[in-house]
């Protein structure tokens, strides 16, 4: 049997290079410090990357880190940090442990542990989490509840934005 050599993965390149990818098709994806959070820095395992131009429609469910760039109609329940990019686009129940939304939602947010929302969002709907953090510019149109019982807390965005490669 011939030797297969190892082969390292720099998942960070590979991330950048889909974004690019992305950006070079028409994308509205905007590439910045939000997917470098909290939230996905504790992520364990492979990423699963919905690209800007896939739509589901459906139920989803599983287990694992996911960020949507495109378009998803229906609810999902994730056991794993979930982050919507900026230009993506969700109708419908998004359940996850962790959620980042930076695009637009018509529909709930509720995560297990943290919900951080970018300056770039836009939700029509409720919010339920443990943390929720807000930062200025962002648009809800519909209730928060902090399920800890301590008040929503807000930010500003003082990290850079990086663009891809």
């Amino acid at each position: 049997m011939p030797h297969i050599p190892e082969i390292e993965i720099d998942y960070a390149l590979a991330y950048n290079r889909m974004i690019s990818y992305g950006a070079r098709i028409g994308s509205q994806v905007q590439v910045n410090a939000m997917f470098k959070r909290r939230i996905l820095d504790s992520a364990d395992g492979a990423t699963t990357y919905i690209a800007p131009t896939t739509k589901i429609t459906g139920t989803l469910t599983g287990k694992g880190s996911y960020v949507f760039c495109g378009e998803m109609n229906g609810d999902c329940d994730i056991d794993g940090p979930v982050t919507l990019a900026a230009g993506a686009r969700w109708k419908g129940t998004l359940r996850a442990s962790d959620v980042i939304v930076a695009g637009k939602i018509d529909g709930d947010v509720v995560a297990n542990h943290r919900i951080e929302v970018s300056e770039t969002a836009h939700i029509a709907g409720s919010l339920a989490g443990r943390s929720i953090a807000v930062a200025e510019g962002a648009v809800i149109e519909g209730d928060i509840k902090v399920t800890n019982g301590t008040s929503p807390q807000g930010f500003s965005e003082k990290r850079q934005t990086s663009e891809a490669v």
